[in-house]
């Protein structure tokens, strides 16, 4: 093959498809020595950088291996196959710049691995994709990123390939803890982690995304939750297994918390309640027939909820919400919950409270 005849199948390897980085050349027989030829008859600017040896690709590997290990080594932790030390560096990716920084090269060096792929020089590389996966899934489960999943579509085929193996090989679902908090085996799985730091570190995050993803749907509970977290974290800084002990308990409280029955007011009603009391109380205080009244209203609130969202295309339709909550705003009014000033903010606190917990109004 020579001249037109080359470039030409040389350029279909070029042709652009999804999630594809390149194309490959194999040249068997030598061919490539007509290659210059060819190319003169194009001008350098138009082929510039298309054509690259796989050598200089090669050469980037132990660049970009030692860059992600000094990501740790610079910070006193050796990256190694070995729980105490993957456990250290997801310790360290607790920094979310460290942690993005991470994120970076590693994708840098995967996307290396993965054009080298298959040839034998990109085999000594491959222990430490499989290293850094394995703690790069740990972090974001533990950090609770992207669902705390490694990500594949971010990655060449092959490497996908090789990850997903090593991971099923761990065990992952079996070795690592669940995301979420509310899982039946939450508890047996922290305690099953290697260090009392490891497992307050779990507790912690578990807690804080839970709290993150149901905040809307109580704020007045949830903020008293993430409070009383930030209490204990400051109280027993740096003791860990105080940490472990104090922050059970409060997954303990959370769990017996979720009826969030108080008051004979079921979990919206008792949400509704909560928005109430906070605009309500002096100090933190509300005496005892102010209280009922504001009991009287969320549970007026919660009827009121179901009868206007169950209406057919209500979340589609924004004149059917902007009427429930004028509707919200004329009972705050009628039942002198707040100052005038204060009700079309509370409304929309309420209104959101009530959008939060949709698929429960339709389990009435």
């Amino acid at each position: 093959m020579k001249e037109a005849e080359l470039l030409q199948a040389v350029a279909r390897v070029d042709r652009p498809a999804k999630r594809k980085r390149c194309g490959y050349v194999v040249d068997y027989y030598g061919v490539a020595n007509h290659l210059a030829e060819a190319l003169k008859a194009y001008a350098a600017e138009d082929i510039q950088g298309v054509l690259k040896d796989l050598r200089d690709e090669i050469a980037k590997l132990e660049p970009q291996r030692r860059r992600l290990q000094l990501l740790f080594i610079d910070r006193g932790m050796s990256p190694a196959p070995t729980e105490p030390a993957m456990e250290a560096c997801v310790v360290l990716l607790e920094d979310p710049q460290l942690r993005d920084r991470f994120e970076v090269e590693f994708k840098r060096f995967l996307t290396t691995v993965d054009t080298i792929l298959p040839l034998p020089e990109a085999k000594p590389y491959l222990s430490d994709a499989k290293l850094f996966a394995e703690i790069q899934l740990r972090a974001r489960r533990r950090y609770r990123i992207d669902d705390g999943e490694f990500d594949p579509s971010l990655y060449g085929e092959k490497v996908r390939e090789l990850i997903d193996e090593h991971l099923e090989a761990l065990g992952v679902e079996q070795v690592l803890p669940p995301v979420s908090l509310t899982s039946k085996d939450f508890r047996e799985k922290v305690e099953a982690l290697i260090s009392p730091r490891a497992k307050a570190s779990e507790m912690e995050h578990a807690i804080r995304h839970h709290i993150s993803v149901h905040f809307p749907e109580d704020p007045a509970r949830y903020k008293r939750l993430s409070e009383r977290l930030e209490e204990i974290l400051r109280q027993h800084q740096q003791d860990w297994e105080q940490q472990v002990l104090t922050l059970g308990h409060l997954l303990t409280e959370m769990q017996a918390d979720r009826s969030g029955d108080s008051g004979g007011l079921n979990p919206v009603e008792h949400a509704l309640y909560g928005v109430l009391l906070e605009e309500t109380a002096t100090n933190g205080v509300v005496d005892e027939a102010v209280g009922r009244r504001l009991g009287d209203v969320a549970r007026w609130l919660h009827a009121l909820a179901i009868e206007e969202t169950t209406k057919v295309d209500f979340w589609r339709r924004p004149v059917d919400q902007a009427n429930l909550t004028k509707q919200i705003a004329t009972a705050l009014i009628a039942g002198d919950v707040c100052e005038l000033d204060q009700v079309s903010t509370v409304a929309d606190k309420l209104f959101e409270v009530i959008k939060a917990n949709r698929r429960r109004l339709l389990q009435r």
